[in-house]
């Protein structure tokens, strides 16, 4: 199994060949290349926040539905008076 730091490093070299093979077929000058690239990185950079987005909204979901749980398990429990409270938090949206 490769460590990250190898993936990365494969995965670079693949996307440098990719961008070197189009240069070489297009002809496209750097100046022209650097703005298409800096478009790319833009997409690249949505999908990252849209993945983050997501695993915030899913370990949201897990929270509330774990708290939910312990409700519900305290209920059934029945309350002696004695019993200590335990409170998640759950962490706000990022950009909110």
């Amino acid at each position: 199994m490769s460590s990250l730091a190898c993936i990365l490093e494969s995965v670079k070299r693949d996307i440098n060949v990719c961008i070197h093979q189009i240069v070489q077929a297009s002809g496209m000058p750097g100046y022209l290349l650097e703005g298409i690239i800096e478009g790319v990185l833009a997409d690249v950079r949505a999908q990252k926040n849209a993945e983050l987005q997501l695993e915030l909204q899913n370990v949201t979901k897990e929270l509330e539905e774990l708290k939910g749980k312990e409700g519900a398990e305290k209920d059934a429990e029945g309350s002696s008076g004695n019993e200590e409270k335990e409170t998640l938090e759950i962490p706000e949206k990022a950009g909110e």
